[in-house]
C-alpha cells in the first residue's frame, strides 16, 4: 500500500510542477513557458541550452511538450548531452 501512496504522490507532484510551467492551462508547453520560469529559476541559464532542452523533450517536433512528454522527463529523465 506504501508504494502505491508514493506513485501518486509522485504523481500529483509531477502534475504540479507541469501545471506550474503551462501558466496558461493550455496542456502544453510551449518555448516562451520554458523561457518564463527558466528566466525566473535560473536567469543565468544560456538560451542555447534551453532550446535544446525544449527540442530533446518535444517527442513529436510540434514546438509543445506534453504532459505526456515532460511526465517521461520527470520519471526517466533524458540524456544529460546537451
Amino acid at each position: 500500500m506504501r508504494k502505491k501512496i508514493a506513485a501518486v504522490d509522485k504523481d500529483e507532484e509531477i502534475r504540479e510542477i507541469f501545471r506550474a510551467f503551462d501558466r496558461q492551462s493550455k496542456g502544453f508547453i510551449t518555448i516562451e513557458d520554458l523561457h518564463h520560469v527558466a528566466s525566473t529559476v535560473s536567469p543565468h541559464l544560456p538560451k542555447h541550452r534551453l532550446i535544446a532542452a525544449f527540442q530533446e523533450l518535444d517527442g513529436d517536433k510540434d514546438g509543445r511538450i506534453s504532459f505526456r512528454d515532460f511526465e517521461f522527463l520527470m520519471k526517466y529523465g533524458v540524456e544529460d548531452d546537451l
